[in-house]
């Protein structure tokens, strides 16, 4: 197999220097030898003259292919070896070698310039990708803390609400089909008047803690408590189809809760209550109202409106609901029709049916 790697360039010019002044020779002395010519002493010298020049001339091409090979060892020692920064420019060297050399070192120069520039960018990128990182932690416990403050308020689902989409999500009114609850304490003046108002507080607080964990239960958003009542909002968090039922399933399950709570305080000798709840559903207007000082994410309308009008109209430990809510929900619960309600401001009166379980024993 032959050999294709390239010979340096040393090894060419000592080929050169043998076809230059070896076979000449060899072809002199053929001469010589082949024509009977006499060896004199002028010939002598002139062959050594020439010879002389010759082997100056070699001395002068090897010379050069030893510098030139030195300088290639040297590059090479540079660019794999730290330290070595720039090439020594040989006292004897050619212009064309020292010009080498110098543009070496030129772009060593250069190379070490634009190193430092990246090491400089490359930890100014790490500064800057720490600060990014803190002050993004920094933004995920603030919105932390604002979640956690937020909850008691507006319930942990609108509060998810805010910290994942932003408060402008609760800003843009629109209308939409929602399904509106409202519960009641029957005779809660009366009770008031009978009992300190730290007892009051304290009553409230444990039935309203109980209600709005029902409320969340069922994927519904406590809208906001006025005295001893509260409205809720079914539909916003799921979908509309879903509000009616997630309501009164809410509702009767609330029910429930409230009789075994008052079970419990009238074994301890405390006062006990009784509520009614009236759900509707429908399209409302939901946004944010209120004063730039103080806002308040809720829905307002009709809707609104007659299910706050069925709640009046209970007694204790009824659910009335709408028609609208019958033709939702009839089939899964079971419903007594209980006649119509006037609305203020409405022509048609409402149909009322009062829940009575789930219907088939469910």
């Amino acid at each position: 197999m032959m050999d294709n790697q390239p010979q340096s360039f040393k090894n060419q010019i000592h080929i050169v220097l043998c076809l230059l002044g070896i076979i000449p020779y060899l072809l002199f002395v053929y001469i010589f030898y082949a024509e009977n010519f006499g060896i004199t002493e002028s010939v002598l010298l002139l062959a050594a003259i020439v010879l002389g020049f010759h082997l100056g001339g070699f001395r002068i091409l090897h010379m050069f292919a030893e510098k030139l090979s030195r300088l290639v060892r040297l590059t090479d020692m540079t660019t794999e070896s730290a330290g070595v920064r720039e090439l020594p420019v040989d006292d004897g060297a050619t212009t064309e070698l020292a010009e080498l050399t110098r543009h070496f070192n030129r772009l060593l120069k250069e190379i070490e310039d634009q190193k430092e520039q990246y090491d400089h960018l490359t930890i100014e990128l790490l500064k800057q990708a720490k600060a990014n990182s803190k002050e993004y932690q920094r933004q995920i416990a603030e919105i932390e803390a604002v979640h956690e403050r937020l909850k008691p308020y507006i319930g942990t689902r609108i509060a998810d609400l805010i910290t994942q989409t932003g408060e402008h999500a609760l800003q843009h009114p629109e209308y939409r089909v929602v399904t509106v609850l409202f519960a009641d304490i029957r005779g809660f003046t009366s009770l008031s008047e009978e009992t300190s108002p730290e007892e009051i507080v304290a009553m409230l607080n444990e039935y309203f803690d109980m209600m709005v964990n029902i409320i969340h239960k069922y994927h519904g958003v406590l809208d906001k408590f006025i005295g001893d009542e509260l409205m809720a909002v079914f539909g916003l968090l799921t979908t509309a189809e879903a509000g009616p039922l997630d309501a009164i399933r809410a509702a009767m399950e609330m029910q429930d809760a409230t009789q075994a709570l008052m079970h419990d305080r009238e074994l301890q000798g405390k006062p006990v209550f009784k509520i009614g709840i009236g759900i509707n559903t429908g399209e409302a207007i939901s946004g944010s109202i209120g004063s730039k000082d103080r806002m308040d994410y809720t829905v307002i309308g009709d809707t609104v409106n007659v299910a706050s009008r069925l709640e009046g109209m209970t007694q204790g430990n009824e659910i009335l609901v709408s028609g609208a809510m019958y033709r939702e929900c009839r089939g899964i619960v079971a419903m007594k029709k209980r006649g119509e309600v006037q609305v203020k401001n409405r022509a048609t009166p409402v149909k009322c049916y009062e829940v009575l379980g789930y219907a088939d024993g469910d």
